[in-house]
Parts: C-alpha cells; structure tokens; sequence
C-alpha cells in the first residue's frame, strides 16, 4: 500500500481483498468517524506494515486517513 500511496494496488487478489472488507465494514450512517492507523514492526528484519481502525495499545503509530 506505501507504493501506490492512496491507490489500491493493481492486483487481482487485493482487489477481490478490499473489495471483500468494504462490503463488511460499510457504515450507514455519516456521523460515523474512522481513523485507520499504520504501525510498522521489524519482525526477523523485515519491515511489516500493518493497518486497523482500533488505536494500538502501545508503540509507535501514524493516523493515515480519517473519514466521515
């Protein structure tokens, strides 16, 4: 997701993936606030990036989007 910044990337399977996650997390309602947080860990030196609407507990973290 860092390559193509707010674009999906252009494969099949994430595509059929996003696609998969809107159906279940559409909201009805406008008033509702999302905020997607981005939180990077170095696991057997590579780094794994990973994104969730839950604030994480502890560590480091960066707001990436925040919707109405």
């Amino acid at each position: 997701m860092d390559r193509y910044g707010q674009r999906v990337p252009p494969y099949r399977e994430t595509l059929n993936y996003v696609r998969r996650v809107k159906k279940q997390t559409a909201v009805s309602s406008s008033s509702v606030r999302r905020v997607i947080y981005k939180t990077v860990q170095v696991v057997d030196g590579r780094r794994i990036t990973t994104y969730t609407d839950t604030r994480p507990s502890s560590g480091q973290y960066e707001i990436v989007d925040t919707r109405r």
